[in-house]
C-alpha cells in the first residue's frame, strides 16, 4: 500500500503588510557581485593575511662567499681545513650571491639570478651536480643542472638545507629536493619520492592551488608556507571539496558518489582523487560563487550564469529529465558547456533570468534570480526544497515517515519556482539535507522539511508514532533564544540537526537531543599562519596573532614548550634520550617562550635555539653545554645550575651592535650585525666558528670573527653545520686606502695566516 502523508505546521510568521504567502518580492536591481555573499560552514569565505614571496626571499647580493670548518664542503680545492672564514676563490667570476646553505656534509649557494652551486660529499644524491659520481665528493663549487622538464619554473630563490638534503623554492612557488633523510641511521625510502631525490632534484610540491612562499629545513624534514591570497571560497561535499580562486577559477578534489558507488566515469573525476584538478577555468566563466551539496558542485558567474557539476541521479544538476546512465560528459567537461544550467522562466525574456545568488545541500540546488525569486531541484522528498510535493504525498491520513517503500517520484529534475522560500525576503543561507534550515538577513531563521528528532528547532515532534508533526511542507519559524541585541548572522545542517551562531560570537544546535544548546564558543580568527622556521628536529610556525606553535623534540626545552615534569631536574644527567617520548611535542603547542618576544625574524638551533628580534636583540635557550648559549656561565660536566635553560636568555652580542640575523647548529652559534660583523660562541671543535685558534674547544661568549679575507666587506649572511659554516659578504661602500692595498696583497696574508691557523 502507498503510504500517504498530512502536510500540517504552523503558519509562517511573516512581515506585516504581507497579503499572500506565494507573494513574490519587487524587483531588486542590485548587482551580482553585491548578491553574492559566500555563507556557512559548507560554503566559507576565508579570509587570510596576503602573504607573498616578496616577504622572505634574501634581498641582497654579496659579491664575496667565505668558509670555514673542515671538509670538501668548505669549497677549498687545495685545502680541507681553515679555522677563519676564508674567501671561496674558484667560483664563476661576476657572479653575485643571494643565499649560502649549509648542510651536514654538503653547501649549496644560490645566485642573484637563481643558479645554484654545490660542493662536498654526494651522498646518495647529496651533491648531484655534473661530473660527480655518486659517494664521491668534489672540494670545488659546482654549478647544478636541473633536469629538462623542470626548467619552465622560472628561476630559483630560495634554498634551505638539512643533514643530507637539499630543497629549492623558485619563483612559481614550486618546490624541489635531492639527497636523502634518515631516521638515526636508517635512510628513509618508504615512497617513491625519496628513492627518486636520491637521483636528482626531484619535484615535492606543486603549486596548483597556491605557490609556496618559504622553505625551511631541518635535519630530515622540510617546512613549506604557502601563500593565503588567491582562495576566496571553500565548499565541502560528502567525499570532496571545491576551492574558488580570487581570479575565478575552480578546483576539486576528491571522489564522487552515488547508490552505485564510486564515480569515475571521466578523467577529469580520476584526476580529482589524485590531486586538485581544474574544474572551471576563468578564461572560460568567471566563476564568484561555489555552493556544494553531498556530491555535485553548483558555479555562480559573474554574468548571472549557473553551472552544474557532479553526480546528477536525483535531479540536483538540473539540466535534464534523464537521472540513470547519464553521460560522463554532462556530469564533467573541460569545456563547461554542458553543465551551463538554463532557468526557463516562460514568462519573462531570458535577459531578465540572470541569477544573483546559489544554494546547494544533500542532494538540491537552489538558484535565486534578480526579481528575488528561489527556484530549486533534486531530491524533494520531504518538501524540504519549498516545492509542493505530489498530490498522493499529501494527502489526508499520513503512516509517518515510511518514504523507503513509497513508489511515489519525489524528485524535481528542472529548475521550479520554490514558493516557500520566494515568500521570505533576502535570505542568506539555505542548508539541510531532508529539512532545510533558512536564515534571513535580519536574522530571522526558518525551517521546513523532515522534523523527526525534532530536526526543526519546534519541539512539536513526540516520537516514532507521531503523525503530525513528523514533516513541515511550508516555512516554520525557529525560536532561536538569543539575548537582546543579538542576532543570528549564520546556520549550518546536516541530517536531522542544525546549527546557528550569532553576531556576538554565540552558538545554538538542535537536533537529535530535542532541545537548543547554547555553546558559547567563540571562533579564533586569527589561525592563519604568516611565517615558519625548522631546525634540527622541530618546526615552528607564527600566527597572525603572533604567537608561535612548536612542535618536534624538545628534549632540552629548546622550543619554548614547557618539559615534562621531572624526577629531579637539577640532575646533572642531561644525556637526554631523544627516543624518549616524553620530550616529543607530536601537535602544534603554543611556544609560550617564544610568543612573549616581539617580531621575531631568526630561530636557529637543534638542541638549543637562538632567535633575533626586529630590534637587534639575540635571545637563547636549551641546552648549554659548552656555553652553546652565550653566556659564560657553564664551568664543566659537573655543573648542574647552568647546563640548561628553559626559558629565553639574553644574549649579549659585541658592544650593544643591532644584530641582523642568526644561525646555530649543535652546540655553536653566529650571529651578524647590521654593520657586517659577525660574532660567534660554543663549541668549535673544527674550527667552524671562523675564530681561528681557540684555548680549547668551546667559545663561552660572542666573540668577533676577524679575518684578512674580510678586509674591505661586511657580512650580510651566514649559514653553520656541525662541522662548517659558509658566509656571505658584499663591499664595504666607503673603503680606505690601505684597506684597498690588504686586498691587493691578499696572497701574502694568505701565507700568514695558513701559518697562524695550521
Amino acid at each position: 500500500m502507498k503510504a500517504t502523508t498530512k502536510k500540517v505546521g504552523r503558519p509562517v510568521k511573516r512581515k506585516a503588510g504581507e497579503q499572500s504567502p506565494k507573494k513574490v518580492p519587487e524587483v531588486k536591481e542590485a548587482p551580482v557581485a553585491e548578491q553574492v555573499e559566500p555563507t556557512t560552514s559548507r560554503t566559507k569565505r576565508v579570509k587570510h593575511v596576503l602573504l607573498t614571496q616578496d616577504s622572505y626571499v634574501p634581498k641582497f647580493a654579496a659579491e664575496r662567499v667565505l668558509s670555514c670548518g673542515e671538509g670538501p664542503q668548505l669549497g677549498h680545492p687545495k685545502r680541507n681545513t681553515t679555522k677563519k672564514p676564508r674567501h671561496v676563490s674558484e667560483l664563476p667570476e661576476g657572479l653575485k650571491f643571494a643565499q649560502a646553505v649549509a648542510g651536514g656534509v654538503h653547501s649549496f649557494l644560490l645566485t642573484t639570478d637563481g643558479q645554484v652551486y654545490g660542493c662536498g660529499v654526494n651522498e646518495k644524491g647529496t651533491v648531484p651536480v655534473d661530473g660527480l659520481d655518486r659517494g664521491g665528493s668534489t672540494n670545488k663549487f659546482k654549478l647544478l643542472q636541473f633536469p629538462e622538464r623542470f626548467r619552465d619554473d622560472k628561476k630559483i630563490i630560495m634554498l634551505a638545507a638539512g643533514a643530507r638534503f637539499t630543497a629549492a623554492l623558485t619563483e612559481k612557488g614550486t618546490v624541489y629536493a635531492w639527497g636523502y633523510l634518515q631516521v638515526k641511521i636508517t635512510d628513509i625510502d618508504s615512497h617513491s619520492l625519496f628513492q627518486n631525490m636520491q637521483e636528482e632534484p626531484t619535484l615535492i610540491y606543486a603549486p596548483i592551488l597556491k605557490r609556496v612562499v618559504k622553505i625551511a629545513a631541518g635535519e630530515n624534514h622540510l617546512l613549506m608556507l604557502s601563500e593565503d591570497g588567491e582562495i576566496v571560497m571553500l565548499a565541502a561535499g560528502a567525499s570532496f571539496t571545491a576551492a574558488l580562486t580570487e581570479k575565478g577559477t575552480v578546483y576539486a578534489w576528491g571522489n564522487l558518489r552515488d547508490a552505485s558507488g564510486n564515480i569515475d566515469s571521466h578523467s577529469i573525476l580520476q584526476d580529482m582523487q589524485k590531486e586538485p584538478t581544474l574544474i572551471n577555468n576563468y578564461k572560460s566563466t568567471h566563476v564568484v560563487k561555489i555552493a556544494a551539496g553531498e556530491n555535485h558542485l553548483l558555479m555562480l558567474s559573474n554574468n548571472g550564469e549557473v553551472l552544474s557539476f557532479g553526480d546528477g541521479t536525483q535531479g540536483q544538476l538540473g539540466r535534464t529529465m534523464r537521472t540513470s546512465h547519464i553521460r560522463s560528459n554532462y556530469m564533467v567537461d573541460s569545456s563547461g558547456n554542458s553543465r551551463r544550467l538554463v532557468i526557463n522562466l516562460r514568462e519573462k525574456a531570458r535577459k531578465e533570468n540572470r541569477a544573483v545568488d546559489i544554494m546547494a545541500g544533500g542532494y538540491w540546488s537552489m538558484v535565486k534570480v534578480e526579481d528575488g525569486r528561489w527556484f530549486a531541484f533534486g531530491l524533494n522528498n520531504y518538501g524540504q526544497l519549498g516545492v509542493p510535493l505530489p498530490k498522493e504525498a499529501d494527502e489526508p491520513g499520513a503512516a509517518g515517515d515510511t518514504m523507503q517503500v513509497d513508489e511515489t517520484d519525489y524528485h524535481v529534475y528542472l529548475p521550479t519556482l520554490a514558493a516557500e522560500y520566494s515568500s521570505v525576503d533576502d535570505i542568506t543561507d539555505i542548508q539541510g539535507v531532508q529539512h532545510t534550515v533558512c536564515r534571513s538577513v535580519d536574522g530571522t531563521v526558518h525551517a521546513m522539511g523532515k522534523n523527526t528528532d525534532n530536526a526543526l528547532g519546534l519541539d512539536t515532534w513526540t516520537g516514532n508514532d507521531d503523525n503530525e508533526h513528523w514533516r513541515y511542507t511550508s516555512l516554520q519559524k525557529v525560536p532561536v533564544p538569543v539575548t537582546d541585541g543579538d542576532s543570528v548572522v549564520g546556520v549550518t545542517a546536516t541530517i536531522g540537526c542544525s546549527i546557528a551562531w550569532t553576531e556576538n560570537g554565540d552558538a545554538f544546535a538542535w537536533g537529535c537531543d530535542t532541545v537548543v544548546i547554547n555553546l558559547r564558543e567563540k571562533a579564533d580568527k586569527e589561525n592563519t599562519a604568516v611565517d615558519i622556521m625548522a631546525g634540527g628536529y622541530w618546526s615552528m610556525v607564527k600566527l597572525k596573532d603572533g604567537r608561535w606553535f612548536a612542535f618536534g623534540l624538545n628534549d632540552y626545552g629548546q622550543i619554548g614548550v614547557p618539559l615534562p615534569k621531572e624526577t629531579d631536574p637539577s640532575s646533572s644527567s642531561y644525556s637526554m634520550r631523544a627516543s624518549d617520548p616524553h620530550y616529543h611535542v607530536y601537535l602544534p603547542t603554543p611556544a609560550a617562550e617564544y610568543s612573549s618576544v616581539d617580531n621575531i625574524t631568526h630561530i636557529q638551533g637543534v638542541q638549543h635555539t637562538v632567535c633575533r628580534s626586529s630590534d637587534g636583540t639575540v635571545h637563547a635557550l636549551g641546552k648549554n653545554t659548552h656555553n652553546a648559549l652565550g653566556l659564560n656561565t657553564w664551568t664543566g660536566n659537573d655543573e648542574n645550575g647552568h647546563w640548561r635553560y628553559t626559558s629565553l636568555q639574553k644574549v649579549s652580542v659585541g658592544d650593544g651592535d643591532s644584530v641582523a640575523g642568526v644561525t646555530a647548529a649543535i652546540g655553536c652559534s653566529i650571529a651578524w650585525t647590521e654593520n657586517g660583523d659577525a660574532f660567534a660562541w660554543g663549541r668549535n671543535t673544527v674550527g667552524q666558528l671562523g675564530l681561528g685558534v681557540t684555548n680549547g674547544d668551546a667559545v663561552p661568549s660572542p666573540d668577533k670573527i676577524v679575518s684578512n679575507h674580510l678586509e674591505g666587506f661586511k657580512i650580510v649572511y651566514a649559514s653553520i653545520a656541525d662541522k662548517h659554516a659558509l658566509v656571505l659578504a658584499t663591499k664595504k661602500e666607503e673603503e680606505d686606502s690601505s684597506i684597498g692595498g690588504l686586498c691587493e696583497m691578499i696572497d701574502a696574508a694568505d701565507l700568514a695566516e695558513h701559518m697562524q691557523q695550521d
